[in-house]
């Protein structure tokens, strides 16, 4: 990830989409890293391209830490994060913050992956307004977790809506809430 955070080099004016998929992650419940892994561009989050992409329009990443503080999200319509350690995925206030200024976002996808839900989870101070949303997939997470992303985002016009791998029928949280 050093060549894409470079401070000096790399910042891409006309990149539109990025992906990035790291090759090994383990099954829930297991270790993720193999014994001896110490790759500092891996546990720690990468700010991708110095923070500016202008024409950045979507972003995939699979099993690595970035990080959303400073995110060029003006023009983003696809966020993507999947296999990320919840250790290592992104502060609640970055990543609402990037929803609250990706106001053309119409695909969101967070498969065992997303914000750091505090604890305990504080008073919603505003939700992102997405109001261009069309697609919101949210997989791998336990159902408190579900239930406050969920909170946290009004999107009045999503007709597609996904809940996978997440226990919510066992929780009398999420359920009603929905």
């Amino acid at each position: 990830l050093k060549f894409f955070s470079h401070p000096q080099h790399r910042r891409p004016q006309s990149l539109e989409h990025f992906e990035l998929h790291r090759p090994f992650m383990a099954d829930p419940g297991e270790s993720w890293a193999p014994p001896g892994f110490a790759s500092p561009y891996i546990l720690n989050p990468t700010m991708l391209f110095g923070g500016e992409a202008p024409k950045l329009r979507g972003i995939c990443v699979s099993g690595v830490s970035i990080s959303l503080a400073n995110f060029p999200a003006t023009n983003l319509r696809t966020l993507d994060l999947r296999r990320i350690p919840f250790a290592l995925c992104p502060s609640s206030s970055d990543f609402l913050d990037v929803l609250r200024e990706a106001r053309n976002l119409r695909r969101l996808h967070l498969d065992s992956a997303g914000p750091v839900m505090p604890r305990p989870p504080p008073h919603i101070r505003s939700p992102a307004h997405l109001t261009r949303l069309r697609d919101l997939f949210v997989g791998g997470g336990p159902s408190d977790w579900v239930h406050w992303l969920l909170s946290h985002i009004d999107a009045p016009q999503l007709p597609c809506l996904t809940l996978a791998r997440t226990d919510f029928l066992n929780d009398g949280l999420l359920l009603p809430f929905l």
